[in-house]
């Protein structure tokens, strides 16, 4: 087997550890604050959910923290949607219940602005409106869900972000025709999660070439380039005789309008004529956030990378997708890491303590070819100024023995539950 770069020492648990920053945090000591310190958590997923939980166990009842969890307190975990999309059962997360477990009040509504001159956050609940102050905020809300020029016919859920329910998995799956060939629209950079939508390409041919080994997958894509692709086209060749096809953008020019009922994907140079098309759409950090300046020209937000701070505004903290983040990844394990970087920076800076010495950040992230085949990718990265630079990366070799993509596959599997515990406890 090949090591092709990785990190000898940095096994799964490392990686964990050392992406949340939480030892750090929690080891630190018991300090004095002043009571009434308002901070509001907008999100509660794998950054909000990691920064309430650490936030509350360093301040206690020395301030007064909120969490706005989004129109619902039932949490769909983004790393878990691939499966749903297939129809499997995923595990849920009550937000009220587990982080209220954690002593951390929280707020269902979605948030439709932010004052920051006022410091107050304005949330939508059903037809009232709330204003709610803030002294410092960490605005952790995920991506925000674009679209692909006009599109018609109705445009299904992706199944993409944490309140995507897509109970029924992806809708046509089920009497897909023989022979048929499902369009995957593949979004440009930046975006979450950057190898889930080739890794949902490679489960769903296992499932349609399960039943129909004549099913075809189209990725119309809009970059000429994907992470881990000498990997997944390994598997297209290997598992799927390739059935699934890349377009590069530079061979359509840009997806141009997409017709769902029609199965039509129109770009600059071709239409793309399917039976059934599934379009991740390109993404950005919400509208909220963009209104109220703290996102640059590639629709994210600039950070002060040793703390997580807005460049724009050093009271707001913007951790996970929503960051700006340079070379780290949009991911659960990313979120974790900047969330406890960020808490640590907070609690020092309300007890008037001077910074401590940045730290390097990791993260790792395990990929499914095959159920029984899965790959990863992670690294180490330093804050260097705005952005995060890589100062190690590891990513598995296209010639790995089976042995080592059976025992990723088990660490794939085993991951999201790890994940779940990491940030909320156990859950249901």
């Amino acid at each position: 087997m090949k090591n092709s770069g990785r990190i000898a020492a940095l096994t799964r648990r490392q990686v964990l550890t050392a992406g949340s920053a939480a030892t750090a945090v929690l080891a630190m000591p018991s300090l004095s604050f002043a009571r009434g310190v308002r901070i509001v958590i907008i999100g509660a997923g794998a950054g909000g959910g990691t920064a309430a939980r650490l936030l509350v166990q360093q301040l206690g009842d020395k301030a007064d923290i909120l969490v706005l969890t989004g129109p619902s307190k039932t949490y769909y975990p983004p790393f878990l949607q691939t499966g749903r999309l297939l129809g499997e059962a995923a595990p849920t997360v009550d937000l009220g219940l587990r982080l209220g477990e954690s002593g951390v009040a929280t707020m269902a509504g979605s948030v439709i602005a932010l004052d920051r001159r006022r410091k107050q956050v304005t949330v939508q609940r059903n037809e009232t409106r709330t204003q709610l102050p803030y002294d410092l905020l960490i605005a952790a809300p995920g991506v925000s869900l674009g679209r692909y020029g006009e599109t018609a016919g109705g445009e299904p859920d992706p199944c993409w972000t944490a309140g995507s329910a897509c109970s029924a998995g992806l809708p046509g799956l089920a009497g897909f025709p023989e022979g048929g060939t499902l369009g995957i629209v593949a979004p440009p950079q930046p975006y979450r999660c950057p190898p889930a939508v080739y890794e949902r390409a490679c489960l769903l041919a296992h499932r349609l070439q399960g039943r129909d080994p004549s099913a075809k997958i189209l990725i119309v894509d809009e970059k000429d380039g994907y992470p881990m692709q000498a990997l997944f086209e390994a598997a297209y060749a290997d598992y799927y005789d390739d059935a699934v096809e890349w377009i590069p953008r530079e061979f359509h020019g840009g997806v141009k309008r997409i017709d769902f009922r029609q199965g039509l994907i129109e770009t600059d140079f071709e239409a793309f004529e399917v039976d059934l098309v599934h379009a991740v759409p390109p993404q950005s950090a919400p509208d909220f956030l963009i209104r109220a300046g703290l996102a640059d020209a590639t629709g994210y937000c600039p950070v002060e990378a040793i703390s997580m701070q807005s460049a724009t505004d050093p009271d707001v903290y913007l951790v996970g997708d929503v960051a700006a983040a340079g070379e780290m990844s949009k991911s659960a394990g990313s979120a974790i890491a900047q969330a406890g970087l960020a808490v640590a920076h907070l609690v020092e800076r309300v007890a008037g303590h001077p910074a401590e010495a940045s730290i390097d950040l990791a993260d790792q992230c395990w990929t499914f070819l095959t159920p029984d085949d899965a790959v990863t990718l992670g690294g180490r990265y330093r804050p260097e100024g705005r952005h995060f630079a890589s100062v190690e990366r590891f990513v598995s070799d296209v010639e790995e023995d089976e042995t080592t993509r059976c025992s990723n596959a088990r660490e794939a599997a085993a991951w999201p539950a790890m994940m779940l515990q990491q940030i909320y406890g156990a859950v249901s």
